[in-house]
């Protein structure tokens, strides 16, 4: 049985995404991000809400790598459907990582402190 694509279960509860979660949260030590223990929400807004709410340990560092992966998860889907090209999420891994050292250059400090430039 195939599960309908819709926000949530895109961004982080479908069997890619988990792995590229777990790939994240493994390199960079991140504690508190761990999509097993998400609920599915009934909407992309609910689950930002949750994720990135004032109680989040590291709540701006965290909501800055949040959308940075949403938006590569979003690009690779994209990519996938208009232009059937795939990549493994270690090659998303290694995008999100050149991404986030470009926002820190750029003035993203607080996702400069989860995060080391290599």
């Amino acid at each position: 049985m195939r599960v309908q694509e819709y926000g949530p279960y895109l961004f982080y509860k479908c069997r890619y995404t988990r792995r590229l979660w777990s790939l994240i949260i493994d390199k960079y030590h991140i504690l508190g991000l761990h999509t097993n223990g998400w609920p599915l929400f009934d909407s992309v807004e609910a689950w930002w809400a949750s994720t990135c709410d004032n109680a989040t340990p590291n709540r701006q560092a965290k909501a800055s790598l949040t959308m940075l992966i949403s938006w590569t998860v979003w690009n690779e889907r994209n990519a996938r459907v208009f232009k059937h090209k795939s990549a493994p999420p270690t090659i998303l891994l290694a995008s999100i990582q050149t991404e986030a050292n470009l926002w820190v250059i750029a003035g993203a400090k607080k996702l400069g402190s989860i995060i080391s430039r290599e």
